[in-house]
Order: C-alpha cells, then sequence, then structure tokens
C-alpha cells in the first residue's frame, strides 16, 4: 500500500452539548456548497469530470456507505477531500486504517528474501501465515495506526492519503 502524508483533522459534536453551533455551522456550510440542507445523499454533483487513474469517470462528491461487512482494501484515495463520518458506534472490528510509505511491504519483495534465506516464516508484515503463503492478489500489510473514532466523529483529510 503506497501511501503519503497529508493532514488529518477530526472533530467529535457530542450531542449532549448545548453548543449547536457545529451543527449550525455544518447546516450552513451544506446551504451554501449544495444549495439545500436536506437530501444530500440523493444529490448527484458534478464538481468535476476527469477520469481517474484507470480512465473510470467519478464525479464528486461521492458518498460510500458500508453495511455489514462492508471495506475497502489499501488503497490511496484518489479524492480532492474525504470526510469520514461516523454514524454508528453499533459494530464490531472496523476502523479506517493508515499506513505511512512502506519500506517493503511488497510480497514479491518478501518472497525474494525468503528465497535467499534473508527472511524466515513469520517475519513478514503479515505473520507466519502470511510470510510462507502464495502471493494470491490480496496480499494487505499491517496498518501503522486504525482509527475508531465514536459515533457523531468527522475526520477530514485531503487528497492522496
Amino acid at each position: 500500500c503506497n501511501t503519503t502524508t497529508s493532514t488529518t483533522w477530526a472533530h467529535h459534536h457530542d450531542d449532549n452539548s448545548t453548543n449547536t453551533s457545529s451543527s449550525d455551522e455544518m447546516s450552513e456550510l451544506a446551504q451554501q456548497v449544495f444549495g439545500t440542507r436536506t437530501n444530500l445523499q440523493s444529490m448527484q454533483v458534478n464538481w468535476y469530470e476527469e477520469p481517474d487513474n484507470h480512465g473510470r469517470m467519478y464525479p464528486e462528491p461521492k458518498v460510500n456507505i458500508y453495511g455489514d461487512g462492508g471495506f475497502f482494501k489499501c488503497h490511496q484515495d484518489g479524492m480532492h477531500l474525504t470526510i469520514l463520518v461516523v454514524l454508528s458506534d453499533d459494530f464490531e472490528g472496523g476502523g479506517t486504517a493508515f499506513f505511512r510509505e512502506p519500506t517493503s511491504t511488497s510480497r514479491d519483495e518478501e518472497k525474494e528474501e525468503e528465497r535467499d534465506g534473508t527472511a524466515t516464516a513469520g517475519e513478514g508484515l503479515g505473520g507466519e501465515e502470511e510470510a510462507v503463503e502464495e502471493d494470491d492478489g490480496d496480499y494487505e500489510p499491517e496498518p501503522d495506526s486504525i482509527s475508531k473514532p465514536p459515533a457523531g466523529t468527522a475526520i477530514i483529510w485531503g487528497a492522496l492519503l
């Protein structure tokens, strides 16, 4: 997983708080950006129409809603701005994993070390089982950090994270 460093900002809104300026500010921002404060999930807004690295056209903003078992594999986020909003604490496991630019997370490099005798089973980033398995294209490095914010938290980061 190849990533670059970017600024991450987190804000937690406590529903029990008497300060409502946060939700008022978000409502006003939604009105300014989208022209409405409601039904934002049903909007199709084209901020730009440029193909991604694979030539596919994806308008922004995109809304991804995770259901049971939903996930993304390790990837470099190509969006200009990502806002992750945690809507519920009612889940097990999961979280958002972040990876530093790796020194050696390539499965091919690890397999080469194993063949050269410079690495033994269990020394790879994936642990003992991963280090001795054949590369099936599903290799995932271990994350450097996993964020599991509580419901009501928004995490915002810039492109290429």
